[in-house]
């Protein structure tokens, strides 16, 4: 879990000022929105390796808090400009939306042909957009499969507009919530509840990249363990424990981290700590 969160708060989070800060600009001058970012490559990719049912790759407990530790990361977008929507495969949106109040682009069950993640539904409960990702190309007995996904992807916002125009939109928001809140780990802290006091802790420990994403991992780690309705398999709950601890032995100062981690991963090959002024 110190990895996760050298790699992705810190080391992350230090790409994303360089990266945004030129896109700011860059936007800016054509007249474009700067719409947000995602951490598709670290956070989305254990939420892969999790696997809904079908792989356990990694536990689940992790993917949750790497999707927590992401937030830090992810949020620098927004701090140097990007005003949303954001990015729909940015399944830490929820959080970063409790803390920006900005719109938010998000995907899920209708994203099931690009992973399986146990939050389908809960994911849309926030959003401002609905939105799905990487369909393979094949045909199917409806059409191809874009056109099929399209059509799926069609009929969750037609079901998502007409609650709103009949008045049931906080009805239809708590069915979004209540069928993902206890499939797994990651619809749980993805709720909009979870989510906001995950947003709370990066706010109240905003020091740097390293200390508010520690944060954000210890509340996730703290809710999780916390409610008993979350059915935690052994594996799954002696892992989250572990994590716990290990968070809890790292240092209080990024500083101190980051010299930890250059002991560690200084000579990880490609990483060039010069690249970040470390």
């Amino acid at each position: 879990v110190g990895g996760l969160l050298f790699g992705q708060a810190v080391l992350g989070g230090l790409d994303m000022e360089w990266m945004w800060t030129q896109i700011v600009e860059i936007a800016k001058k054509h007249g474009c929105i700067p719409g947000g970012d995602t951490n598709c490559a670290e956070a989305n990719t254990a939420m892969f390796m999790a696997g809904g049912f079908i792989s356990k790759d990694v536990p689940h407990t992790l993917a949750a808090l790497s999707r927590a530790i992401c937030v830090s990361r992810s949020l620098v977008a927004y701090e140097c400009g990007a005003t949303g929507p954001s990015k729909d495969c940015a399944y830490e949106d929820p959080i970063i939306k409790s803390i920006t109040g900005i719109p938010i682009a998000t995907e899920g069950k209708t994203s099931a042909c690009a992973h399986s993640d146990l939050c389908g539904n809960v994911i849309g409960a926030v959003c401002d957009l609905w939105s799905n990702e990487a369909v393979e190309y094949h045909d199917m007995f409806g059409a191809s499969t874009t056109a099929v996904f399209t059509e799926i992807l069609g009929y969750d916002v037609a079901a998502m507009n007409s609650s709103i125009d009949l008045g049931y939109q906080k009805e239809f928001q708590a069915c979004l919530i209540n069928s993902d809140r206890y499939r797994g780990p990651h619809g749980f802290m993805l709720c909009p509840d979870n989510a906001w006091e995950i947003g709370k802790a990066v706010v109240d420990n905003n020091e740097s990249l390293y200390v508010r994403g520690k944060a954000a991992a210890v509340k996730c780690g703290e809710l999780m363990l916390g409610d008993p309705n979350l059915k935690l398999t052994n594996f799954e709950k002696e892992s989250l424990e572990a994590y716990m601890k290990d968070l809890e032995a790292l240092p209080d100062k990024e500083e101190d981290f980051i010299d930890l981690s250059l002991k560690k991963y200084g000579k990880v090959k490609g990483f060039k700590p010069a690249s970040y002024g470390l």
